[in-house]
């Protein structure tokens, strides 16, 4: 049942009324117009510091920070886009698709989920109490904590991610207003697959909304006007895993292509990311981001049909010769990465290169 608000005079659907929340949100520290300008000058002096934060939008983000790194104008339009509402200056900004269509961003959209998931993240915080007692008596005699509490007190939101996190999300609104229908799809997948009970919305209503590969390649295509997207995917796979998960549909004008080996992928980056402000996004199927030597495989590649990875940015792949690695005898695959505010240098062995990869969207700027 819709709830009331009476000094808005308005119902809402979950969470609490949107214009109260905006208005606490508003009188937040992290919402001054200065603290906003401020955090975004540090992200388009250095891109590489961008963070999701504990929020499920790692396409998006990547997609921001290829924007601040390649297309640096079309990211500070997409910034006073989000903030058109909320500093003066930048009052009516819409945000002009790669389809000419322009859109304006409600603030209070976005102002809600990320109040919904700072508020979740307080209950986690006051549940967290005791853990962070018994770390802080193991510390204080010289002991080792226990890993289960040090995981729950590192689930804490970044306040000062609030503007990472907004024009990270207003690609999804941005999304939303342009291909509602392929947006709502994907939304209802997302909660189906995350949600433990099933329920629609119950994830997204706290800001995260995950992208299978056609809908992060629509985004770069349609909404940040990227050119000769195509969608390299790993052939194969075995049967076993879970049934295959409805996919999101095809983008007109996005081309595909396979691949069975590193030698194939290999092949792919050199020739795609030759042209100036290229890009290469990957779908992972699990951890690779570390700055180390990755010699097992990693379990999860006969299953073909994940439907939502990690997103990252592959911003090299490149082969080396068996020997590298004094202790493997295997040929590598070194793969630069940027995640979650961080550069990073994996090797991974050859022979299981290919049970971490599911797809790779190359295009440029």
């Amino acid at each position: 049942m819709p709830s009331f608000c009476k000094s808005h005079m308005q119902f809402y659907s979950f969470g609490g009324c949107p214009k109260c929340i905006e208005a606490g949100v508003l009188g937040r520290n992290y919402a001054a117009p200065p603290q906003l300008a401020g955090r975004w000058n540090q992200l388009t002096a250095q891109p590489d510091l961008i963070d999701q934060d504990q929020f499920g939008v790692c396409g998006m983000t990547s997609a921001v920070y290829l924007l601040l790194r390649h297309h640096p104008n079309l990211a500070d339009q997409l910034f006073r886009a989000t903030f058109a509402d909320v500093i003066p200056a930048h009052a009516g900004t819409t945000f002009t698709t790669g389809n000419h269509q322009n859109i304006a961003v409600k603030f209070r959209y976005l102002a809600r989920r990320y109040h919904l998931q700072e508020q979740d993240n307080i209950a986690k915080y006051a549940a967290a109490a005791p853990a962070a007692n018994r770390v802080m008596v193991a510390l204080s005699k010289g002991q080792a904590a226990n890993a289960a509490d040090l995981a729950q007190l590192q689930s804490q939101i970044k306040l000062t991610c609030f503007v990472d996190f907004c024009v990270s999300r207003a690609l999804g609104y941005i999304f939303k207003k342009v291909a509602e229908p392929r947006y709502n799809g994907e939304k209802a997948q997302f909660n189906a697959a995350f949600d433990p009970g099933g329920q629609y919305r119950n994830v997204t209503h706290l800001g995260s909304l995950a992208l299978r590969t056609n809908n992060l390649a629509y985004i770069m295509k349609e909404i940040l006007g990227a050119q000769h997207v195509h969608i390299a995917s790993r052939a194969g796979g075995g049967a076993a895993g879970p049934a295959p998960v409805p996919l999101a549909p095809a983008v007109g004008g996005v081309t595909t292509s396979t691949f069975a080996n590193v030698t194939q992928l290999a092949a792919e980056f050199t020739n795609r990311l030759a042209v100036p402000n290229s890009f290469a996004l990957g779908a992972i199927f699990a951890d690779i981001v570390k700055n180390t030597h990755v010699p097992a495989p990693s379990g999860q590649g006969t299953n073909p049909n994940l439907a939502y990875n990690h997103w990252i940015v592959m911003n090299s792949f490149t082969r080396s010769a068996a020997g590298g690695v004094p202790t493997c005898p295997d040929a590598h695959a070194d793969i630069g990465i940027w995640t979650w505010a961080r550069n990073y240098n994996a090797r991974i062995c050859e022979p299981h290169a290919m049970s971490y990869v599911q797809d790779v969207i190359f295009g440029h700027f």
